[in-house]
């Protein structure tokens, strides 16, 4: 189909072809002052446009509840709330930037890897196997740690 039978298809729709655009039956669709052409068919753009004019006008009809106001508020209440402890944690140092506590991890990390190395050189391998198995407990003790971390938020 070329670009042109496509167009002259969207500009002259079956009531099932243009309820289907709108997503509705062709039964509610026929209970409506939904624009036709003469001969009963539908144009897609004029047919968007009826709907779009409709459902602009059905929103500016809906006053916003009392409800959605005290959602609203409570909403911005909490955030604010939730604002303050942040600060307050970060304050007494139960928080810290992620980034800032990743670059002392990586640190300290490169340290005790550098320090095992000569271990595991003045003491030979079983040493390394010790120290490796340490560092494996530490590492499931971290991630069991953040795990809980994670589902206390």
């Amino acid at each position: 189909m070329t670009a042109a039978e496509e167009i002259a298809a969207l500009r002259s729709l079956s009531q099932v072809g243009a309820a289907y655009l709108l997503g509705r039956t062709t039964r509610a669709l026929r209970g409506t002052d939904a624009p036709r052409l003469p001969d009963g068919r539908y144009d897609a753009t004029r047919l968007i446009e009826w709907e779009l004019q409709r459902r602009i006008a059905r929103k500016a009809q809906e006053a916003p509840s009392a409800d959605d106001g005290k959602h609203w508020l409570n909403a911005l209440r909490k955030e604010k709330a939730l604002a303050a402890r942040r600060e307050n944690e970060i304050a007494d140092g139960r928080l810290a930037d992620v980034a800032e506590l990743r670059g002392q991890l990586l640190q300290i990390a490169e340290t005790f890897r550098r320090r095992c190395v000569l271990i595991e050189r003045a003491h030979g391998p079983e040493v390394g196997d010790e120290i490796r198995l340490m560092i494996d407990q530490a590492e499931r003790e971290w991630k069991v740690l953040t795990q809980h971390e994670e589902a206390a938020e």
